[in-house]
Parts: structure tokens; sequence; C-alpha cells
């Protein structure tokens, strides 16, 4: 991994996406096929069996908020599909947050959550 410093764009309307927003599926399919081949015994639970276990935990309780606030609920019905998740504070305060909230949306409607053909 080689190191390099991020600089905000200094024109109007220029977005800083590190990696660029093209490559996104294709690096989110390496992380998918990394993760299937990396297994480690977690005090006699596997890497695997935990992925799993939270993955289902995350789904049931985005499910229960969303009908909560009376969202349509997505349908989650292929296991295997990856979740495309960030982190940041719950308040759109700033426009590099808003934007990119709307590029992880456009990742994640892709089909299969990752394919970029």
């Amino acid at each position: 991994m080689k190191n390099h410093r991020l600089r905000a764009p200094s024109t109007d309307g220029a977005l800083l996406a590190d990696p660029p927003l093209s490559e996104a599926g294709s690096r989110l399919a390496r992380n998918v096929d990394s993760l299937k081949h990396w297994e480690h015994d977690f005090q006699g639970r596997s890497a695997g069996r935990i992925r799993d276990l939270v993955r289902r935990q995350v789904v049931e309780k985005s499910r229960a908020y969303m009908g909560r606030l009376g969202l349509d609920i997505p349908d989650f019905a292929d296991p295997t599909s990856p979740l495309v998740v960030t982190g940041h504070q719950p308040e759109l305060f700033h426009p590099g947050v808003w934007v990119k909230n709307f590029a992880v949306a456009a990742i994640a409607r892709r089909p299969g959550g990752w394919d970029s053909t």
C-alpha cells in the first residue's frame, strides 16, 4: 500500500474520491472475494460465522428501523450480496457528507451490489 496525501480540490464543484468512484465496483468485488477466503477462529467462532451473524443482525435492525419510520423496506433476498455501508455523524451539515451518501447509495444500487458493468 502506497502512502499519499489527500488534498481537497480547489475548484468549484470538484470532488475528491479515493479510490475513484469508477473503481468502486471492482474494489467492492475484491473485498468480497478476500473475505470469502479469510478465516480466523475467534475463541471457537469462525470469522465466517461471525460475519453471517452480524449481517443478519444489521439487516434485521435496519428493517425494524425503516419500518418504524414508515419507509419502504428493500428486499434483502440474496444473503450473499454485500452490504455497502458508511459511517459519519447523523446530521447532514456539510456538502461532503451529502455527496458521500449519494455516492454510496449509487454503488449499493448496482446489480449485485457491486457489478460495475
